[in-house]
């Protein structure tokens, strides 16, 4: 029942799995278990009210009702209906989630930036990329619209493939994809609806993040090998890797990654703890958990923040500033960290460092409406009364953006009421 709980994984299901529940339910060997499965994955969708999910599930639908007319053990009438079916219970979805379609026909501005800054990414790292599911994190950089939205996923799996592992590792896996997926249309008359599921797949992912969750990752490879199935080539014991060197390079280097999947691990578990004893107000253990993190990853840019935490409490100011040095420069894409080193620079005096790094922190991340008000309050308190505007204004701007706070009209009523007399005050003569 997991899936119910999030539409986008419902739909990779539907796609992945649907044209094969088609093909076993109307097969000469019926398959109640098939069938059972697809209505619940297709009730689940109604429930959902995604008109993403609907229209995809239509596509593929149709696709799969128009693939299976070809076979000839299916009668022509037989087809015909569930394509009936298929257009009526699809349109019916649709009509269900009619509360999207501004979203589709009036275009989706986040969407089509999110691409064009994977494209930006990958022309800035074109042969290695910025690194595996770092799409999110080197977004703010390279991002295609000033007051975008940021996002975890470029909403196309391709060209956020493209962005984070270059020609070289989303090359490799293209060739992997396409030769599977051709080698399930070799094979198609034994299995179509697992070549239509992989298919179907791809084209959701042109539009969704289906890949994105490891799950549907691997079932989509569990699907391409079903589907391209072939027999065994003979003189299989004698392929090079099987020999026994080749052997022993694998578990080596199989050991290796476990290892350092292990570290990761370790050093984000210390991490976490570290910060819940913070909130505990434990600060000898968490700058011990600290340590023990960094032992595992020198690279992780939070346990350096959680570090300078630490070390301000014992008024260690220096080594404050080189750790959030440090986490900026591992991660400076951050506008979290940018926003805490300027305020450390604020109580070492340095206000002029404080405004660039709110400066670069309001261009990582616009619609921080806190970050341009606090850049508003230093300039006014500096008496740089048109600059300050500017800033308020910024904060008024993100403010006016539904989706900022999480949609909570009040608060953002309340937040933008405050800022409006921020602004006016600046230019408020009292009278004698």
């Amino acid at each position: 029942m997991g899936p119910l709980l999030n539409p986008n994984l419902l739909a990779a299901l539907v796609l992945l799995t649907g044209p094969l529940a088609l093909e076993k339910c109307l097969g000469p060997k019926k398959r109640v278990v098939w069938g059972i499965g697809f209505a619940l994955l297709t009730l689940g969708l109604f429930i959902s009210h995604s008109l993403a999910a609907y229209g995809t599930f239509l596509i593929q639908g149709v696709l799969a009702a128009g693939f299976l007319l070809v076979r000839k053990e299916f009668s022509r009438t037989k087809i015909l209906l569930l394509l009936a079916g298929v257009v009526l219970l699809g349109g019916y979805g649709i009509y269900l989630a009619r509360g999207e379609w501004p979203k589709l026909f009036n275009g989706d501005s986040d969407r089509w930036t999110w691409g064009l800054t994977a494209l930006r990414t990958f022309a800035a790292h074109p042969f290695l990329g910025v690194g595996p599911g770092s799409f999110g994190e080197a977004y703010p950089i390279y991002r295609a619209s000033p007051w975008g939205l940021n996002s975890l996923y470029a909403h196309n799996f391709f060209l956020e493939f493209l962005a984070e592992r270059g020609l070289v590792g989303a090359g490799a896996l293209f060739l992997l994809m396409g030769t599977l997926i051709h080698r399930a249309w070799k094979s198609v008359s034994q299995g179509p609806g697992l070549f239509l599921g992989l298919v179907g797949f791809c084209f959701y992912n042109l539009f969704h993040i289906g890949f994105s969750f490891p799950a549907l990752f691997w079932l989509f490879f569990l699907i391409a090998g079903l589907a391209g199935e072939g027999k065994i080539p003979e003189g299989t014991s004698d392929l090079v890797f099987h020999k026994k060197p080749w052997i022993i390079l694998m578990a080596l280097l199989s050991f290796l990654v476990g290892l350092a999947s292990f570290a990761l691990f370790r050093s984000d578990q210390s991490l976490v703890r570290a910060r819940l004893s913070i909130a505990a107000e434990r600060w000898d253990r968490a700058a011990e958990l600290v340590e023990k993190g960094l032992f595992w990853n020198r690279w992780n840019s939070g346990l350096y923040e959680v570090r300078a935490g630490v070390r301000l409490k014992s008024q260690d100011w220096v080594g404050a500033k080189a750790d959030l040095d440090r986490a900026v420069a591992l991660a400076p894409s951050s506008a979290g960290f940018r926003a805490e080193s300027a305020e450390l620079a604020v109580e070492r005096g340095d206000v002029d460092q404080a405004l660039k790094d709110y400066d670069t922190a309001t261009r990582l991340l616009p619609l921080k409406a806190a970050f341009w008000e606090r850049r508003g309050d230093l300039l006014s308190g500096m008496g740089r009364k048109e600059d300050a505007g500017q800033a308020y204004a910024g904060a008024l701007r993100a403010l006016s953006d539904a989706r900022v706070l999480g949609g909570d009209a009040d608060r953002r009523a309340e937040w933008t009421k405050r800022v409006e007399e921020k602004k006016q005050s600046l230019f408020h003569v009292p009278k004698n």
